[in-house]
């Protein structure tokens, strides 16, 4: 039974995304035109480069600024929607940009979409709740839940990007080397997680740290390490073939990428300023501790937003402490390597106004974490899960391709019925709140069949605190800590910086002391007013707040540590 419910858990979330309809841009339709391109046998996009600003002009030729995996992926179904008569046409040759870009049809990235993506996703949660399960019996459904309906993942499987099919292809890779074990090497699994790896490389060329790190995985630790490292490695090489033949069939050389000369304005000519990659290693320099700290608690930081991915640090201890050390450094290395990585690229956020896209192929292995923390810490990860989930949605629903510059845009446009367009459009006679109650009613029952099936929580007084407790600190997270990042950015100073980062330890430190020394958390009381933004706003004397509050808490710990010595 609990089985059955899991699937209908997951199918609950499949068919919510695929009734959303998110309006076209520059990423899906730069993806779109490659698929077109190649539906015509070229993999030049030249009479397409009006539909998007994300090309690259090179020897007098426009190509998607793309790797071209998720165009290869969907190329079949594309050829298939137009075999039936069914394929929706982009703006003619002759529509300028950004005019063609803004007016291409939402059907037309939809339908490719739920293919190139949705579709990639929902394997995703089933490999996710199997591969959990695997390592945190009764958890499972659980960490489909985080990466299904409490984090940015839940957004872009409604688009035709490619995080959804490189990040599925990357976790996959992850749970065939976890079903091969540890022991004998069991040379055609191994294979097959390195092909698995070398084609997420094709989707996305990051998912390269994925595969070098599911290399070391596969190999430290184990019986027979030189015939499974041999056997992962070939895989690798054969899932890269396609990006080596499309490289030299585009541009001559297996090892030239799409990056070169990605086109920074358009203009009028179509390329008037190039080079947006050109900086360091197509863009990406000398990680910065300013962009890892934005990255995560700006406003549109990966934990302010799923705060509930913060547990998957104490959650890889419990998972290390169970036997699987070896899963939890490697899902630990992979999210603090997308970290860096991403903190050293010269735009951080990909310019998407809904949060830090980049990292989304690391979220998989943080539900992993989550899933050990909710078995340990139920009352907190359950609270944290639903804060997220309650961002998550609003983002789905919010329109998050329009301009935002916090989570609050999202709440505002629901507030005003701005919602995102969903197939339920025609039939719901122009009315916006009623085509979008479809949606939001199938991801509230996905989580109520999920936490159902999820081994209850018990609730007492003490954990009703607890539970409060916890979204007040996010709370104060929400709040202030992008209010101080963004003091920062306007006045060129650090004070918010450090701020940030010792908020980021006195909130833990809290939650850590609780259980044993109640009265040594009283000082964490000093950082409620940091949830009041013109509070936060003031840097200085928030830094000073957070230190104090730190230094309360600790001093109490050691207090009552020295009076039992001297009685």
């Amino acid at each position: 039974m609990t089985r059955r419910l899991a699937l209908v858990t997951i199918a609950l979330v499949a068919a919510a995304w695929i009734c959303l309809m998110q309006i076209p841009g520059a990423n899906q339709n730069s993806h779109l035109a490659l698929v077109t391109a190649l539906a015509h046998g070229t993999p030049r996009v030249d009479a397409y480069h009006r539909w998007t600003g994300d090309v690259a002009y090179i020897d007098g030729h426009y190509y998607a600024d793309k790797a071209p995996g998720l165009a290869l992926a969907t190329l079949p179904w594309y050829l298939a929607l137009d075999a039936a008569g069914l394929r929706v046409r982009g703006p003619a040759a002759s529509v300028p940009w950004p005019a063609a870009q803004t007016g291409m049809p939402v059907t037309a990235v939809w339908e490719v979409g739920v293919f190139g993506a949705t579709l990639p996703a929902i394997v995703l949660l089933l490999l996710v709740w199997s591969t959990a399960e695997r390592l945190v019996p009764g958890y499972g459904v659980a960490a489909a839940l985080v990466v299904g309906t409490a984090c940015l993942l839940a957004v872009l499987a409604t688009m035709f990007f490619a995080h959804a099919l490189s990040t599925c292809l990357g976790f996959a890779a992850f749970a065939v080397l976890v079903r091969a074990g540890r022991g004998p090497p069991r040379p055609a699994r191994i294979a097959a997680a390195g092909l698995l790896a070398g084609l997420a490389v094709v989707v996305e060329f990051p998912l390269a740290i994925i595969a070098a790190a599911l290399g070391l995985y596969a190999v430290a630790g184990t019986s027979g390490p030189v015939r499974r490292g041999l056997a992962y490695a070939g895989g690798v090489v054969v899932g890269v073939i396609p990006l080596l033949a499309f490289n030299t069939w585009a541009f001559g050389s297996p090892t030239k990428l799409a990056y070169t000369n990605a086109v920074i304005q358009p203009g009028a000519s179509g390329h008037a300023v190039v080079g947006a990659n050109s900086g360091g290693l197509f863009g990406v320099e000398v990680p910065s501790l300013r962009a890892g700290v934005e990255l995560l608690f700006s406003g549109h930081g990966l934990l302010v937003l799923s705060p509930v991915l913060a547990l998957a640090t104490v959650g890889f201890v419990q998972l290390a402490r169970s036997g699987h050390r070896a899963e939890a450094a490697v899902a630990a290395g992979i999210a603090a390597c997308f970290l860096v990585f991403n903190a050293g690229y010269y735009l951080p956020f990909g310019g998407f106004p809904a949060g830090a896209r980049f990292l989304v192929p690391a979220v998989p292995f943080l539900a992993v974490g989550v899933a050990a923390a909710w078995r340990s810490q139920p009352v907190v990860t359950v609270t944290l899960f639903l804060a997220s989930a309650a961002v998550a949605t609003a983002a789905l629903v919010g329109r998050p391709l329009d301009e935002s510059e916090s989570a609050g845009a999202w709440f505002h446009r629901i507030e005003h019925g701005a919602f995102t367009r969903t197939v339920f459009h025609w039939i719901s006679g122009g009315h916006a709140g009623l085509e979008i109650l479809p949606v939001v009613a199938l991801i509230v029952a996905a989580i109520a069949i999920g936490l159902a099936v999820t081994p209850r929580l018990r609730l007492d007084a003490r954990t009703a605190v607890v539970a409060a407790a916890a979204l007040v600190a996010w709370r104060i997270v929400y709040v202030g800590a992008p209010i101080m990042l963004r003091v920062d950015r306007q006045t060129g100073g650090w004070a918010g910086l450090i701020a940030v980062l010792a908020l980021a330890v006195a909130i833990p430190l809290a939650f850590a002391l609780e259980p044993r020394r109640a009265a040594a958390v009283l000082p964490a009381l000093l950082l409620l007013p940091i949830a009041w933004p013109r509070f936060a706003a003031h840097t200085g004397i928030a830094l000073v707040t957070i230190v104090l509050a730190t230094a309360g808490m600790i001093g109490a710990v050691l207090a009552a540590r020295r009076r039992p010595a001297s009685a």
